[in-house]
Parts: structure tokens; C-alpha cells; sequence
């Protein structure tokens, strides 16, 4: 007799999707009553760098893209970015075609990495001349 031990699907994945579902649930229901989520910014005054980026999630959604670059142009940008990845991506999964995988040198993504982070340095600026807004 022939016996084949199969692995369990792991529940990762579905599990961290759950925690992101409800966090953003929270999230939005909180934005709707007007709470304020970001405790760095009740404690300073000043918006972290993440502070907006909820409610550019939201005006993306609600196709208001011009509000949700006041909001956080980082954030709307990253989104935008995942938002045409994801199509792409359905689309080559339709087709049955393979994902592209990016492969780049330790150099590139170090180059990357430091793009970016002058980007979120310039954004949390933004933020801050813009608390207001």
C-alpha cells in the first residue's frame, strides 16, 4: 500500500487577508465618524508620514484622484501603482501566463530603497506644510 503525505494549504495568506479586511473596516469606520487613528499626531500636532494616506485610499475609491493626491501624493501614487500591478497581474493569471518576477542587483535595489525613502522625506514635508489640508 502506497501512502502519499500531502502538505495542509498554509492559511497564511487567508489569515493575514482576514486582519487587513477588518483593519481597514476599522479604519474607514473611524474616518467616517471623523477619528483621528494617528497617535502621533494627537501627541505632536504634526501628521506622521503616514497620516492621509486612509483617506487616499478612500478617494481613489470614490474616483477622486486629484483629492486623494492632497491627501497623500505618496500614498496615491503607491496605490495607483498596485491598482494597475493587480490588473496586469488577473490579467496574465487569466491568460495563463507566468508572473514577472522583478530581479534586480543588491546595487538597484539599494538605489531603490534610497529613492524612496528621499521620496517619503519629501512627502512627510508636504504633509506637514499641509496639516490642514
Amino acid at each position: 500500500m502506497h501512502v502519499k503525505l500531502v502538505k495542509p494549504a498554509d492559511a497564511r495568506p487567508w489569515g493575514l487577508l482576514g486582519a487587513a479586511v477588518a483593519m481597514a473596516a476599522i479604519a474607514i469606520g473611524c474616518q467616517a465618524a471623523g477619528i483621528r487613528l494617528c497617535l502621533f499626531k494627537r501627541l505632536t500636532g504634526i501628521p506622521c508620514p503616514t497620516c492621509g494616506g486612509t483617506r487616499a485610499a478612500l478617494h481613489l475609491l470614490r474616483g477622486d484622484p486629484s483629492a486623494a493626491w492632497r491627501s497623500h501624493p505618496l500614498a496615491t501614487v503607491l496605490l495607483l501603482g498596485v491598482m494597475v500591478y493587480a490588473a496586469l497581474s488577473a490579467a496574465r493569471l487569466a491568460s495563463s501566463r507566468r508572473l514577472p518576477v522583478l530581479q534586480a542587483s543588491p546595487r538597484a535595489w539599494c538605489w531603490l530603497g534610497g529613492i524612496l525613502l528621499a521620496l517619503a522625506a519629501l512627502n512627510w514635508g508636504y504633509l506637514i506644510a499641509h496639516a490642514g489640508v
